[in-house]
């Protein structure tokens, strides 16, 4: 499994809304990845994401 197949994965955990929210991406691009629709979504929106995990699973 890749890291982007990871993170989409573990995204499933979390509304559109949280994600977005969190990240600061917008509705449609964190629908795009969670849907995999956008295979290659750019360094710094996967460093968005899973800074948005990373804290999610601090706070649990």
């Amino acid at each position: 499994m890749t890291a982007l197949k990871y993170i989409v994965a573990q995204l499933q955990n979390y509304t559109i809304a949280e994600i977005a929210k969190g990240t600061g991406l917008g509705h449609n691009t964190v629908q795009r990845i969670r849907s995999g629709n956008m295979d290659n979504p750019g360094y710094k929106t996967v460093v968005k994401l899973a800074t948005f995990l990373h804290d999610k699973t601090e706070c649990e």
